[in-house]
This record gives C-alpha cells, structure tokens and sequence, in this order.
C-alpha cells in the first residue's frame, strides 16, 4: 500500500506546513531569547531547548488531531447483492 499523490499533498497542508511554522516560530523565539532565559535560570541553553521543542511538538500535535480527526476509513466497503439476481 502506498500514499496518493493527492494524499501526500493533503498531508503537506494540513500537517506538515502548521508543524513546520510552529518550529520555525519555536526556533526563532529560543535564538532570541534562550540565552538570556538559560542565564536568568542558571541553566544551560539546552536545558531550554530540548524541553521547548518537545512542548512544541506535543502541542502541535494535539492541536492538529483535534482539528483535522482522520476522516478515511480504509475498511472494506459492503458488496451490495444485484438488484435482479442475476449475472452482471
């Protein structure tokens, strides 16, 4: 089994660029402040990072699945009988 192309792009859009922006921003905050923060804390900047990032990443996350619940069902669907009874 394998993606389609217009699911790869459904993907990208719903998921991947809302993660993307919420890292980048996640990024950005941490450059520009997380060395006064870790200094402030008298910890290092990793100790700010690391715990940021996977914040992140669980926030986006839920956020994400709460939005967007999966709407495919990939069971089987249900073989209606021939309305005649015959051969197709």
């Amino acid at each position: 089994p394998r993606f389609r192309f217009d699911q790869l792009m459904a993907m990208a859009w719903r998921m991947m660029l809302p993660w993307g922006l919420v890292n980048l921003c996640l990024v950005a905050m941490v450059l520009e402040w997380g060395d006064r923060l870790a200094a402030a804390l008298g910890v290092p900047l990793g100790a700010i990072a690391v715990p940021a990032g996977w914040l992140a990443l669980g926030i986006t996350w839920a956020v994400t699945a709460w939005l967007d619940p999966i709407a495919t069902d990939n069971r089987p669907l249900p073989v209606e009988p021939l309305a005649s009874g015959g051969n197709p």
